[in-house]
Parts: structure tokens; C-alpha cells; sequence
């Protein structure tokens, strides 16, 4: 019964905030470019970011249009919305909210603007705009789009639908369960679930679309991939604070890098590799150094003023060229891969503790987990490099264990420093290094599972 209760409190407390939803003075924007391909339809499935001002932007085709997992009611509200029609033909365009014509004007030439409509008095009402665009260039290129946004007056009220209401609140549950799977006490489970679903909850209020946006991609990868680590922490003593930190730690970063105002390059950088890696000719080695040449990330790269070459391996990528040509799910798939595997660093500082009963010389050799240190790419820096320092520098003040003397800790993370870490190149270290890590990685195991004989 204690752990029904907690169960019911932990997903009580986001889905509370989320039923309740959000009065305003709110802004529900879309900023159309990277990591919104889930909520458009009718639109160029690539996007585009001009060098000169860094302002990402997608073309529409005649008939387009972006729904959020949102509804808004009361009033007074404001549609607004910035594009550029770039062609010189002139496009007449029809904009409608939920389906309700709420603009109708016409456009030509380059120049970005912005138009803003007014919403009063709304029934519960789907934030749903579509663009009907009428233009004789027939080129299928509608407007040029930046954003689309909503603002919420104060008498004005956002609340989720669909599934997006529910998830928060199967995430926090599920996660106390793992934790209690993990072998943490009901009361321990409950200290340590409570903080994510509280930070759920005001994420509900102060950013409903974002919660939902991060929530609809990461859920099940988060309960498999958390899942996936209590099965193997727990073979450990101690293993389910190992266990935890993962899971904290992922979910930490893939909200960083999956909310749909993040934009790290080198996710656009990883697409449009794969791309030419698919489309060049030859072997894997061949094809990856047409596609670094392309990319124009190697042979040469131009860094303070000097040329060098450090090309990324191509295998890493190999796994991604399935999913051409979908633009979308190439990028989401190498946040996929970073986030689990950034959060994984806090396994190189539970690992040198676990060894410290090793006797004699086997514990040098054994106390050192490997040159394994996988991509942070994607992940930005205040997700990306806290989470692992922290864990380390709680690792590395823990008391000595049992007979054991403090030895200074030589593993990768210790060996690299934090500043070290903080300071090198993350895409380059897994790309790079990918064969190599994956040799150090079974030595690793190999060692742990042999080295691994008492409590910790």
C-alpha cells in the first residue's frame, strides 16, 4: 500500500499542474528550424539557416500548417506570425486558426514581416494554423517561415491534450518504480522521484509546449534506457545509486537537447553528413572522407588560422544512413545516441570506487575504467557538463572503503580532469575514438565483472 501511495502522489503532482493548465500572461511559440518536425505538416522536410544573421526558417508549401498538442480558451489572445515571400510573384494566403479564417492578405518579394491578429472570447479552441497560400509560380514554395506564436492575455487559459496531458505523469510514476526496482527503500524512491515530478509541474506552467514537446520524444527511451541500467546496476553492491545518477542524468540532458528551442551545430552537422555519406560513392572509407570533404569538417579544417585534419570515423554513422532521407528522424536519432551516452560518464566515477576492495597491484590495473568517454555532442553545456562534475567530485569525497586506504583515482574522468573535460571537443572524442572505446569498453567489463568481490 506505502508504495500505491507513492506511486499515485509522484504522478499526482504533474498531472495536477497539467489538468490545471496555465493562466496567462503566456507565449505558446513555435520557432520553426531544427526540432519541430513533429507539429508541421506541408512543409519542407529540411531547413534552412541564413550564415549572415543565424535565423533558421522553412519554407511552406501552398497548403501547410503546425498544431501544437495545446488549446487555449478565454481571452483576449494574439495570433502573430513572421514570413518572408521571397518570390517575386505575388501569393495571396488565408490564415486560419482550428480552422476559423482568421487572416487573409497578400504578399510578394523578400523582405520578413510580421502580422498579428487578434483572439477574443475563445471556446476551448485547438492551436492549429494553417497556410493557404494561392500564387501562378507554381514551384510549390509557399512562405518562407521564422515563427509562429500565441500570446495569452491575462483571463486566457493553456492546458495540454491528447496524450501530452498524461505523459508527465506515467514519467515520474514509472520512475519511481525503477527506483524501487533498483533497491531503494519506498521513502528513499519517493525523496528521489518527488524533484522530478515537481520539476515537471512547473514545467507544466511556465512552458506547457516545451514539457510536451520533450515528454512525447524521450518518454519510452528514458523507461527502456533507465530500465536497461538498474538491470545492469544492480548486480552491484551499491549499484543503485549508479543507477539513479543515470537516470537523473539523462533525463536532465534530453530535455536540454531535445526542447524545441535548442539548437546545437553539431546535430545539423551530423544530418547533413549522413546525407552525403549515402549519397558519395565507394567504401565506408571512402565514402566517409567524401562526405567530411563535403560537410567540410575535415581535410582541411581551419583553425586559428592553421589548417588541420581530424576526421571523424565513419562508422559511427553508418547506423544513421538507414533513416535517409527522413531529415527529422536522422537528427533526433543522434540526440538518441548522445543523451544515453553522456549520461553514461557517471559509470567512470562509480566504476573506480566499486574496484577500491581489489588487493595488492590488481587494483591499479583494475581501478581504471577505460578511455571510454562518450559523446556529449547535442547535449548544451549547462545539461551537459554540471551533471558529471558533480557526481565525480560526490564520488571522489566519499569516505575510504573498509580496509582500504584513499588511493588517488586514475580512471578516464580523473586522468582528464575536470577542466580538461569541460574544455575538449565532445563529438570528436566518440567519432574519433569509436573502435577503440568499443576494445577499452569489453576490457572494462571484462575487469569489472572479475574485479568486482565485495561491498562498496
Amino acid at each position: 500500500m506505502a508504495d500505491l501511495g507513492a506511486v499515485a502522489l509522484v504522478a499526482a503532482v504533474p498531472l495536477g499542474a497539467v489538468l490545471a493548465g496555465t493562466r496567462g500572461p503566456l507565449v505558446l511559440a513555435v520557432n520553426l528550424g531544427p526540432n519541430d518536425g513533429r507539429y508541421l505538416q506541408g512543409f519542407l522536410p529540411v531547413y534552412e539557416i541564413n550564415p549572415a544573421d543565424q535565423v533558421a526558417t522553412r519554407w511552406s508549401t501552398y497548403d501547410a500548417s503546425i498544431g501544437l498538442p495545446v488549446a487555449i480558451e478565454g481571452g483576449p489572445a494574439e495570433l502573430s506570425y513572421r514570413f518572408a515571400r521571397v518570390l517575386p510573384e505575388t501569393a495571396v494566403v488565408d490564415t486560419t486558426l482550428a480552422g476559423r479564417p482568421v487572416d487573409h492578405f497578400s504578399c510578394r518579394g523578400g523582405q520578413f514581416e510580421t502580422r498579428q491578429v487578434r483572439l477574443a472570447g475563445l471556446t476551448p479552441t485547438p492551436v492549429t494554423v494553417a497556410f493557404h497560400v494561392d500564387s501562378h509560380d507554381r514551384r510549390g514554395l509557399g512562405l518562407k517561415m521564422d515563427w509562429v506564436r500565441v500570446d495569452l492575455d491575462r483571463g486566457a487559459r493553456a492546458f495540454l491534450t491528447g496524450a501530452a496531458r498524461w505523459r508527465p505523469a506515467v514519467l515520474s510514476a514509472l520512475i519511481f518504480v525503477l527506483l524501487r526496482w533498483a533497491g531503494f527503500a519506498a521513502a528513499s524512491g519517493l525523496v528521489l522521484a518527488l524533484p522530478i515530478a515537481a520539476a515537471e509541474a512547473i514545467w507544466a506552467v511556465l512552458d506547457p509546449v516545451g514539457l510536451a514537446h520533450v515528454t512525447g520524444k524521450v518518454l519510452v527511451p528514458a523507461l527502456v534506457l533507465s530500465a536497461g541500467a538498474v538491470g545492469i546496476c544492480a548486480r552491484f553492491d551499491g549499484g543503485r545509486f549508479a543507477a539513479a545518477a543515470f537516470m537523473v542524468g539523462y533525463l536532465l540532458k534530453a530535455a536540454a537537447v531535445f526542447h524545441p528551442a535548442t539548437f546545437y551545430p553539431d546535430v545539423m552537422n551530423h544530418r547533413r553528413y549522413v546525407f552525403a555519406f549515402v549519397e558519395a560513392q565507394g567504401s565506408v572509407a571512402e565514402r566517409g572522407v567524401a562526405a567530411q570533404v563535403q560537410v567540410k569538417t575535415a581535410y582541411p579544417r581551419i583553425v586559428a588560422g592553421r589548417p588541420y585534419a581530424f576526421p571523424y570515423s565513419p562508422l559511427f554513422f553508418v547506423p544513421f544512413a538507414a533513416l535517409v532521407p527522413d531529415a527529422e528522424r536522422v537528427e533526433d536519432a543522434m540526440r538518441h545516441v548522445a543523451a544515453p551516452a553522456a549520461a553514461a560518464e557517471v559509470w567512470s566515477c562509480s566504476g573506480s570506487r566499486a574496484w577500491c576492495t581489489v588487493p595488492g597491484p590488481e587494483w591499479r590495473r583494475r581501478s581504471s575504467p577505460p578511455s571510454f568517454r562518450p559523446s556529449t555532442a547535442a547535449c548544451s553545456w549547462p545539461c551537459g557538463r554540471p551533471w558529471p562534475v558533480t557526481c565525480w567530485t560526490c564520488w571522489r569525497s566519499l569516505p575510504p572503503c573498509a580496509g582500504r586506504p584513499r588511493r588517488k583515482t586514475r580512471g578516464a574522468f580523473s586522468r582528464s580532469g575536470p577542466r580538461h573535460w569541460a574544455a575538449s571537443s565532445p563529438t570528436s572524442r566518440a567519432c574519433s575514438t569509436c573502435p577503440g572505446s568499443l576494445s577499452s569498453w569489453r576490457r572494462w567489463r571484462a575487469d569489472w565483472r572479475g574485479g568486482c568481490s565485495g561491498s562498496c
